[in-house]
């Protein structure tokens, strides 16, 4: 099968993740939810058939909650950099993807 997975991810950094569920529990529970998440995800695809798996991330990994497990789990991807200033200019990122085609308005607004 060649089929590609890409995973968009945002850093768990505490503070600017989960804002929602960091009122309540706290910056660093939320951003430990966080990365939770994205390790539950990352298992998740490695463990399924790609031909390829790559992430797209954005925000100081260095900063991250849970960032040496994150960092072991990414060793089976190709990472790239998100670019931009928005979830729409980040999905257009630095690294060219086969047979995907480029950014598009139409890809991120619903016709009528």
């Amino acid at each position: 099968m060649n089929v590609t997975a890409l995973v968009v991810a945002k850093a768990p950094v505490p503070g600017l993740a989960k804002t929602r569920l960091a009122a309540t529990l706290g910056d660093a529970a939320a951003a430990d939810i966080a990365a939770a998440a994205l390790l539950d995800t990352l298992d998740a695809v490695a463990a399924a058939e790609f031909s390829a798996r790559i992430i797209a991330l954005t925000g100081d990994f260095a900063q991250a909650s849970r960032r040496e497990e994150l960092q072991a789990a990414f060793a089976s991807y190709t990472v790239v950099e998100q670019r931009g200033d928005g979830l729409r200019s980040g999905w257009c990122m630095r690294t060219p993807m086969p047979r995907v085609r480029p950014c598009s308005r139409s890809a991120w607004t619903r016709r009528k």
